[in-house]
């Protein structure tokens, strides 16, 4: 893949996982890291489907992921979320924002509250987004 793909990619998948785009490192390390790990393309029909329409945006990504959590565990895309998301915690400035709560106990659960209803909601969607295309690609891949 592309450098400049992959960079799209990390802008996407960063400001999924962050909230804000990735720094100039970022984006290196992110390219870096599939230089040398297995397993960060996908390998059936449903994987490049999933990857395909996580790359639109962050809004696609987290339903994409959501679906992706529970059907495909070991998928490209959840590869990539994880990898990217290592090289966040360890790059200022997303470090502390990832690993610090921020407003108070109440304002936290609020936050984790609200966080799981729209995981829900992204799930239901792509439930139906997802399931129709896994079910057509399971068959075709064997």
């Amino acid at each position: 893949m592309s450098t400049e793909r992959l960079g799209r990619e990390c802008e996407v998948f960063t400001r999924y996982l962050a909230g804000r785009p990735p720094t100039p490192y970022v984006v290196r390390r992110y390219a870096d890291a599939h230089a040398v790990l297995a397993n960060m393309e996908p390998r059936d029909g449903h994987g490049r489907w999933l990857l395909r329409v996580a790359r639109t945006g962050p809004l696609s990504c987290r339903i994409a992921d959501a679906w992706a959590r529970l059907a495909a565990p070991r998928s490209a895309l959840r590869n990539k979320l994880v990898v990217l998301l290592a090289i966040l915690e360890v790059s200022p400035p997303f470090a502390a924002a990832l690993d610090q709560p921020r407003g108070g106990r109440a304002l936290e659960w609020a936050r984790i509250s609200v966080s799981g209803m729209v995981s829900l909601l992204a799930l239901l969607v792509g439930l139906v987004l997802f399931l129709p295309v896994r079910l057509i690609s399971g068959a075709r891949d064997r």
